[in-house]
């Protein structure tokens, strides 16, 4: 399975995240794949044809109309971490991506592709409509 990492959140958790799993999943920061400056709707569309699964912190993308549009059209498997993410410092974000991995690797395989899940700091991930 692959899973893109989005640009909020670091590439090198990303790259953690690739060497330590052993399933052979792929961890792939978004912009190791594609420029910084490329449109949302673009990658989103890449992803969507490679039935890739999104990891963001990015919850403006849930009320852009063409994005939603993709990830509803693409059926992209999405995690929208809670507020709480991106106030946390590195590796705070390391530890917690790392004890949640399998988490996130256990809901992508059971979910229906195409559902979009809100991950909170504690609890269980719920899902969202985008």
């Amino acid at each position: 399975m692959k899973f893109l990492i989005d640009n909020n959140i670091s590439y090198r958790i990303a790259e953690a995240l690739t060497a330590l799993d052993f399933e052979g999943d792929t961890v792939i920061a978004l912009r190791k794949e594609f420029r910084q400056d490329v449109p949302d709707t673009e990658w989103l569309e890449s992803l969507g044809k490679q039935a890739g699964v999104l990891i963001t912190a990015d919850r403006r993308i849930l009320t852009r109309p063409l994005e939603i549009t993709v990830i509803k059209h693409a059926k992209i498997t999405s995690f929208f971490l809670g507020p709480f993410f991106p106030k946390a410092r590195f590796w705070e974000q390391a530890v917690w991506l790392i004890k949640r991995w399998p988490d996130f690797k256990n809901a992508a395989r059971i979910i229906e592709q195409g559902t979009c899940l809100w991950v909170p700091q504690r609890g269980t991930m719920r899902p969202i409509s985008p």
